[in-house]
């Protein structure tokens, strides 16, 4: 199957995906959000977190999670591929991924939820600087 991006893992099958995960590392802050993923008692600590379901911010700013300790926060630089990170531990999760000025970053935005998509996230929202809002949700 040919896909119109380069990003796109439309072309993985759910086992391929699980098959190649292992040798990609975890994004930055990645381990934090694994250690309060595996105890859902400590999710209730956390912004716009329940026991069953959490909130997760992702975005290119380093400043981001020592400015809201109180928001689980992964850091993706926008100097790496985010295919190159595994994201298994955000399945079942609608993370909320936050771009400074969407037009800017509208190639790594796609890039990051095409990664996100690929490992098993069913919906990404993305949030820019102006408020827009979109939705990438797999299909």
């Amino acid at each position: 199957m040919t896909t119109k991006s380069p990003y796109s893992a439309a072309h993985l099958l759910p086992a391929e995906t699980q098959l190649y995960a292992p040798h990609r590392k975890i994004p930055p802050y990645g381990k934090r959000v694994v250690g309060v993923l595996g105890n859902p008692a400590l999710l209730c600590r956390f912004s716009g977190c329940t026991p069953s379901r959490a909130t997760i911010w992702i975005t290119s700013d380093w400043d981001w999670p020592g400015l809201h300790p109180s928001h689980l926060s992964i850091v993706v630089p926008v100097t790496e591929d985010p295919g190159n990170y595994q994201w298994l531990f955000l399945q079942g999760h609608e993370p909320i991924l936050l771009t400074e000025d969407l037009s800017d970053n509208i190639l790594f935005a796609e890039q990051v939820a095409t990664a996100l998509i690929r490992d098993g996230v069913m919906t990404v929202v993305t949030v820019g600087n102006n408020n827009t809002i979109f939705r990438t949700t797999a299909t």
